[in-house]
């Protein structure tokens, strides 16, 4: 028998599962709320960051642009080949640079692609970095021309051993331009 001045177990039961449940839709909305203030701080930090900046741009999408028209106009890769060393491609070509300004980081992309021509691993290769704990390979200068080669290990078996994308994603400018 229970005693009529105390809750049975099934009240207690039902209360501490609609607690847990109002306590997780709680939590739930706090984190939420949490996330959304994290990344639009995030995003205003970026943006505060690039403002005030003598000669810099105050907007990274214009900064990104700027890189895109520069490769497009700029830079000119071709020769590319590749050649296999039982399952690892090793990836040649040359980069041309016509464009006036100095580049001190090219990054370029190999994209393997699968029998459907779709992209299932990539790899990536720095033919001009000045940064002193990569490789030092020097800037690269207007009309200047850079040879490259790279090895992409762990290509899985699934590629298509005769389809890959290589292009230039990304660089970076001398700051300052030296006067010959």
């Amino acid at each position: 028998m229970s005693d009529p001045g105390r809750p049975s177990s099934l009240a207690i039961w039902l209360s501490l599962i609609v607690g847990l449940g109002v306590g997780y839709l709680a939590g739930r909305e706090h984190l939420e709320y949490e996330m959304k203030t994290a990344v639009s701080e995030a995003v205003e930090g970026v943006r505060s960051a690039f403002k005030g900046k003598p000669g810099s741009v105050s907007d990274p999408v214009i900064i990104l642009n700027d890189k895109r028209c520069y490769i497009s106009e700029h830079l000119d890769l071709y020769g590319l080949q590749h050649e296999m060393n039982g399952r690892v491609p090793t990836i040649t070509g040359k980069i041309k640079k016509t464009g006036e300004r100095t580049l001190t980081r090219i990054k370029v992309r190999a994209r393997f692609l699968d029998d459907e021509g779709r992209p299932i691993f990539e790899a990536h290769h720095f033919p001009v970095s000045a940064n002193p704990f990569l490789d030092t390979k020097p800037e690269l200068k207007p009309n200047y021309v850079r040879a490259f080669s790279f090895t992409a290990r762990d290509v899985p078996s699934e590629w298509n051993t005769k389809r890959i994308s290589v292009g230039i994603v990304d660089i970076d400018f001398a700051e300052r331009e030296e006067v010959e």
